[in-house]
């Protein structure tokens, strides 16, 4: 983020009528609060910099809006396992319901719970896993 007063010289395609656009001026102003546009007749505007973010997110390409959008990448633990309910009304009673489900767990979480010692035993296992093909699911009878 800017510190300090800047300004900026929005050019004009017509190459006459440039717009100064101005962050800062205002040291009640914190964090680039409001932007003031001077146009080239010497009148001012002022605009919320939250506004015009969500014009310029708003009219950007998809490449435009990833490039805007907060992204934080990092590599996911995924726990797999069974879920077993037991049932007690409209199903046999003491039936067992499954249902496989997949977490995705932060590997830095893993590591910071667990240890590293652990997280890599869990890579090992799944490397193993990965070699077999385990169904997940009712098989035939």
């Amino acid at each position: 983020m800017i510190e300090g007063n800047q300004k900026f010289r929005i050019p004009d395609s017509g190459g006459k009528n440039h717009i100064e656009a101005e962050v800062n001026w205002d040291e009640s102003q914190k964090r680039c609060e409001m932007i003031k546009l001077t146009f080239h007749d010497g009148k001012k505007a002022f605009v919320k910099r939250d506004d015009l973010s969500h014009i310029l997110f708003a009219i950007g390409d998809k490449e435009t809006q990833m490039a805007l959008t907060p992204q934080k990448i990092s590599t996911v633990h995924h726990f797999r396992t069974v879920l077993g309910i037991e049932a007690k009304k409209d199903i046999k009673k003491g039936e067992m319901v499954n249902f496989p489900i997949e977490l995705p767990v932060p590997c830095d979480h893993v590591r910071t719970v667990y240890g590293n010692q652990f997280l890599n035993e869990v890579q090992r296992k799944t490397a193993k896993l990965a070699s077999k093909s385990i169904p997940l699911g009712g098989g035939g009878k």
